[in-house]
Parts: structure tokens; sequence; C-alpha cells
């Protein structure tokens, strides 16, 4: 037996991507360094203040929360109040808002088979096989929020696979490839062997 665990860690940086008259400021992520110039209608707040908001014809203010430039949103601040957050003001009907979302990625692992340097897999999942280090594997990732967006200057966030060992020891290797850094560039990014396919 090769892999006991896969464990996933997504990389999160700075920004917010670019609902009411305001602008809709893009996600952002728990866990991620706010630069706050990106919420901020000005460009240039050393803070910005959330506000999160009920439902219905008369919303009142349900949590708010105040970040200043380079803190992290922490998920003490945001609890299960995911979804949309105004920025700097309670107006639900013009203020600028963001969404907060937990940067959820989940991981499936499934055979792989190789015909003339392409790689396919039929949905046959590892769980509870035995496999080796020969074993072809594709790992597929799926983050239907957190893909493709800027959390970084341009840069969407990254995830690493952690593998356990069967003694215990932990390695982002597994078959020779390092599964470290990889890009969430699109909803579904499928990882087999040297290559990264998406679709």
């Amino acid at each position: 037996m090769a892999v006991l665990v896969v464990l996933l860690a997504a990389m999160l940086f700075v920004g917010a991507a670019s609902a009411a008259e305001g602008t809709d400021k893009g996600p952002i992520f728990v866990y991620q360094k706010i630069n706050t110039s990106e919420l901020n209608a000005t460009g240039d707040a050393e803070t910005v203040t959330l506000y999160k908001m009920s439902e219905g014809s008369t919303p009142a203010i349900i949590d708010t929360i105040k970040l200043t430039n380079g803190s992290i949103l922490w998920d003490t601040l945001v609890g299960q109040n995911t979804g949309v957050w105004y920025i700097d003001s309670n107006d639900v009907e013009n203020a600028d808002y963001t969404a907060i979302w937990y940067p959820e990625v989940t991981l499936k692992a499934e055979l792989a088979t190789e015909e003339g340097g392409v790689w396919t897999t039929a949905g046959d999942s590892i769980d509870g096989k035995t496999i080796n280090r020969a074993t072809n594997v594709s790992f597929i990732l799926e983050a239907p929020k957190l893909a493709g967006v800027d959390v970084d200057n341009g840069k969407n966030a990254t995830v690493d696979l952690v593998f356990t060992t069967p003694v215990g020891g932990k390695t982002k290797y597994f078959g020779g490839i390092e599964f470290a850094g990889i890009q969430l560039n699109t909803t579904r990014e499928v990882q087999d062997g040297a290559h990264a396919i998406a679709s």
C-alpha cells in the first residue's frame, strides 16, 4: 500500500477579484490576506468594514467585520456567515459588495490509463484498492468557487497534495512526480503523472 491519506493545502495570498446598484468586487476567502484597496471604492483605504445583512424587505445588520490592509480574514470572524457582504455601508440598495467563501476543494483519486501520451480516467476510484508506485492515478480537484479567482495580483490559488505513507511520513511526491503548487485555473483540474489537464 502506497497511499493512506491525501490532504489538501490551499495556498491563498493577497487580493480580491473584481446585488444592487453597487459594484461587485468579486469573492474573497477565509484565511486570505486582504488587500483593502481592492475592496474600497477609492482604492486607497487602509481599513474596510464589511456588513452582513439579513434577507427580506427591511434588512438588518447580522454581523460586521473590520479589516485593515494586509490582515487575514480568519474563520472566527466569518463563522457560518458566508455569501454577500456589503462594503463600508449597510445600504443594500447602493453599497459595493463582495462574497466571502471558505476555500473548499474536493479531491477524487481514480485509476488512470495512458495511451499515446494521453491520460484518461473512467471514474474508477482507488478507494479500498491496493496500489503501488507503478499505479497510474489521476487526482481530480474540484473548486467551483475558488478556481479561476485572482488571489495574488493576477495569480490563481494553488493546492498541494500531501501524501501520508504507510509508515506515517509526509510527502508531496507520488510516482516520482511532485504535486505542489497546482494552479486552480478552472473549476475542475485533473492531475495525472507529469500532465495537468484542465476541463
